[in-house]
């Protein structure tokens, strides 16, 4: 962080929020209609579950515990579980 402009510029990635903010919430007026999957631990379940179902109306969601936030990296089995089961019904 160290160059001229580096700071600043790894901090316009959060300056962009409200921006995407307001375009997902024009986006995600119809949702998509495509195979959507969303891994969330047990904590954020139920809010993870909302938000997919405004993303895509062919959403799953699996439960990924005990995890917290790096879910592919506490639980690699369970996502490889979750992926495989996803796709393989998906194909």
């Amino acid at each position: 962080y160290s160059a001229p402009g580096a700071l600043s510029a790894a901090l316009g990635w959060f300056r962009a929020f409200p921006q995407d903010a307001a375009d997902n919430d024009v986006w995600l007026q119809q949702p998509l209609d495509i195979p959507y999957l969303a891994l969330a631990e047990p904590h954020v379940l139920a809010a993870m579950t909302e938000q997919a179902a405004r993303i895509s109306a062919r959403h799953q969601v699996a439960e990924i515990a005990p995890s917290g936030h790096w879910v592919t990296q506490q639980q690699p089995g369970q996502v490889a579980d979750a992926l495989i089961a996803f796709l393989g019904g998906n194909a």
